[in-house]
């Protein structure tokens, strides 16, 4: 996965390259950008894995309050 993530920045690197201002530092851009990548990616993983069936059914608060509790 580390190897897709970095490619993944890499071509995004790449089609932003633009927007890297002459005065920007270019690590903190890559970082940036690799920073984002990753967090799009773990919240991609995070709610693919929610299974919303076992999730109470709108308005049963008393169920609601067993999963908190």
């Amino acid at each position: 996965m580390a190897d897709d993530l970095t490619q993944e920045t890499s071509l995004l690197a790449g089609r932003k390259l633009s927007s890297l201002c002459g005065d920007s530092v270019s690590d903190s851009w890559l970082y940036r950008i690799a920073t984002d990548t990753v967090l799009r990616y773990l919240q991609k993983e995070f709610f693919n894995s929610l299974d919303i069936a076992d999730w109470p059914e709108a308005g049963k608060s008393d169920d609601l309050r067993a999963y908190m509790g």
